[in-house]
């Protein structure tokens, strides 16, 4: 039966509507359009204010690096000190005494080159402590942007928008002429009624308490009240990530000229570049917002389907890994993926998939593994094993996965290892392999070119039968880079977290440790270099230089509140160093999974100051700790990845502040000389993983064994 009603009881509720919601609406959607403008012009803002500081500091003198030839006097009786103040009078230059047509050209031209953006005219750092007044209001006002794009996509928001523009369709078609036609009316009362059906007095009136929250928390952040800045600063480690993403997805880039190495974006192929930008992924459910290269790397895996991602440590590996798993779980419900990792890591592959996705974990470690897999395998979801239980459920993963991935696949480079054998059958089967390392490359070429073949092994057969020895690689870096530019992405972190407070790294150098001179030179003799490097370390605050320059860094962390991470390759060291630190216990190979997982979660919560003291070879991979702003080294690493690593705990997205870096050397003895030695392999690691320039002619690294001659020879001991 026909509702009976009057135009004008037609249009009071619709009326009604309209006045609570679409006014705050509109002012809400302003204030959007609002920030958005703001940040635009701020960002060119801060630019333009960095540039002018920089040429405001740069003397006149340096003009003549790019403008040779010009006669700098008469601009210097003008009182010209700078190239701001030069800049100031550009337009003039011609009318200067001394200064000709040709000088003024050469001038105008080198301006125009120091006015070009920087590296650090572009980068907004994440540490408080070195932001202008108008970078703080621009971050605040991005975090505000970032709310109010998050609400507009709530479906309260969405529901309220629905509501009122269907109300304002209903309002504008209910005209007096269309009014009187009965069809008409008939049709635009059942829809009203349809409408009030969906949106009763009850939901209506959450609505607008939702929205009239939504308002007030947005006023709120809009405000200049100290507060409010005090509330933004208090809260900005725990959203400077988010924040970051957000302003990355928006702010278009502005570009700077920069030089290209191995496994950056660049390198990638021209037509798999087409298909990564033509790719439509689907990221439903996934709860984090990559950053712009995240998603290329997401995109770069499911295009290229077999591939190696090396980016720097910090640069959130697992997320582009998950974006991954989320896409494929989005097209096949019934989707299975496999991580390999250590068993130190797998309690955070567990929450971070958690956190960030909607797929199902199957953690397959301990006496229920086989149970855990057989459910996995009927359910579906995400697999998280390590090594060796990979090895003892060989029969129940006879499987064909969809996503294998590895992580630390640098546990994997040697093939004729068992761990790499198993690893293999898997990466082979499944439809999407992907092997994770901060550092692919260690001691040698070879070992690197030994991943490749797990994910493309007709590649790393091209490489072998051109270089022959890929150990010597870096003197074709080019045709390499080129080789590799299908499977392998890099990017690092000077390049992609522009954002990142400063790392500074201190070599601190101490005096030899007299009580153990006679451990020292016994291992020398013996070729035991190891032993030899342990006794540079060993001891109390009283007998080991080491120990007294590591308790003078704890005591200058404790008092300012900072947290530290202390990291040795030898159990004694660990145990010595804890006991400077205090109300701590090592972590190495031999604590359990638990207690291991309580000591992080204990430092990571704790208030202020907090220490780990870990073996540099268990917990200087896979962990996120970047609530410490201190690494302290006990002494060089013969192998390069091990340090970035164990750095790359602390310095990493969403580190918030300057990060220092201790790493502890005695003089004259093996210590020097195997930082000597990491200097040079560094040099070449750099070279084929991707950060170092590509003209670069490092020879081979020192081995252990010239060590142990040069330290034979300068001691006069016999081998």
């Amino acid at each position: 039966m026909e509702e009976r009603i009057t135009r004008r009881q037609f249009r009071e509720k619709l009326n009604e509507i309209l006045f609570n919601f679409e006014e705050p609406v509109l002012g809400y959607e302003q204030r959007c359009n609002e920030a958005d403008n703001f940040l635009k012009s701020r960002y060119q803002q801060i630019i333009d204010n960095k540039i002018i500081g920089r040429m405001q500091a740069t003397s006149l003198d340096e003009i003549r690096h790019h403008a040779q030839g010009v006669k700098l006097q008469s601009l210097r009786d003008l009182g010209i000190k700078n190239l701001f103040q030069l800049d100031q009078q550009s337009a003039q230059l011609r009318n200067v005494p001394g200064i000709g047509e040709i000088s003024a050209s050469k001038i105008l031209m080198a301006l125009k080159v120091f006015k070009r953006p920087m590296e650090s005219d572009l980068r907004i750092s994440a540490d408080p402590s070195e932001w202008s007044k108008d970078e703080l209001d621009y971050l605040r006002i991005a975090q505000m942007s970032m709310l109010l794009s998050q609400t507009k996509n709530e479906n309260q928001f969405k529901e309220i928008s629905e509501l009122i523009a269907q109300s304002r369709n209903l309002i504008n078609t209910s005209s007096f002429f269309s009014w009187i036609r009965e069809k008409n009316r008939r049709e635009m009362i059942q829809f009203r009624s349809s409408l009030l059906q969906y949106f009763p007095d009850q939901k209506l009136h959450e609505l607008y308490s939702y929205l009239k929250s939504v308002c007030e928390k947005s006023n709120e952040l809009n405000g200049n009240e100290v507060t409010n800045i005090n509330s933004f600063l208090e809260n900005w480690r725990f959203k400077s990530a988010e924040v970051l993403s957000f302003l990355d997805s928006r702010t278009i880039q502005t570009q700077v000229a920069k030089k290209t190495y191995i496994g950056d974006e660049a390198s990638v192929p021209i037509l798999l570049a087409q298909q990564i930008s033509d790719f439509q992924v689907d990221l439903s459910g996934f709860k984090a917002l990559p950053r712009r290269y995240q998603l290329f790397g997401i995109k770069f895996v499911l295009v290229a389907k077999k591939v190696i991602l090396g980016d720097e440590m910090g640069l959130g590996k697992t997320i582009q890994a998950l974006g991954v798993a989320q896409h494929l779980k989005n097209i096949d419900s019934h989707f299975h993926g496999l991580v390999i990792a250590p068993l130190a890591v797998l309690d955070n592959w567990r929450s971070e998939t958690n956190r960030f996705t909607n797929i199902e974990t199957f953690v397959l470690y301990g006496k229920d593994k086989k149970n855990k897999t057989e459910e996995w395998i009927n359910r579906g979801g995400l697999a998280i094993t390590n090594f060796e239980s990979l090895a003892a459920l060989k029969e129940e993963m006879n499987y064909k996965f969809d996503l294998v991935v590895v992580d630390e696949a640098h546990m994997i480079k040697n093939l004729g290892a068992q761990r790499s054998i198993n690893s293999r059958n898997h990466l082979e089967d499944a439809d999407f392999s992907l092997l994770m390392t901060g550092t692919p490359l260690e001691n040698r070429g070879e070992e690197f070119v030994n991943l490749i073949s797990l994910v493309k092994a007709g590649v790393a057969h091209s490489l072998w039968n051109l270089f022959g020895d890929v150990n010597y690689a870096y003197r074709n870096a080019s045709k390499f880079r080129q080789m590799v530019g299908g499977i392998y992405l890099r990017r690092n972190r000077r390049d992609v977290l522009k954002e990142l407070p400063a790392l500074v790294m201190a070599d601190e150098f101490v005096a030899f440790p007299e009580a153990n001179r006679g451990e020292y030179e016994s291992c020398i003799r013996a070729g035991n270099l190891m032993g030899a490097r342990r006794a540079l370390s060993i001891g109390s605050i009283s007998t080991s230089p080491k120990m007294a320059k590591l308790a003078e860094i704890i005591e200058s962390c404790r008092a300012e509140g900072h947290k530290v991470l202390v990291f040795s390759y030898f159990k004694e060291v660990l145990q010595n160093a804890a006991s400077v630190v205090g109300n701590t216990i090592p972590i190495d190979g031999e604590i359990s999974h638990v207690s291991r997982q309580q000591a992080i979660e204990k430092f990571q919560k704790t208030s202020g100051f907090a220490a780990l003291v870990m073996q540099i070879d268990v917990g200087g991979v896979g962990l996120n700790l970047q609530e410490a702003s201190t690494v302290v080294i006990m002494e060089p690493q013969f192998t390069p990845g091990k340090e970035s690593q164990a750095i790359g705990r602390a310095y990493r997205m969403d580190q918030t502040r300057k990060v220092m870096v201790h790493r502890l050397i005695v003089v004259d003895g093996a210590d020097q000389r195997i930082n000597t030695a990491l200097g040079a392999k560094e040099r070449i690691a750099q070279l084929l993983a991707g950060t170092s320039e590509l003209s670069d002619k490092t020879s081979e690294a020192v081995n252990e064994k010239s060590i142990l001659n040069e330290e034979r020879a300068r001691l006069g001991l016999a081998s």
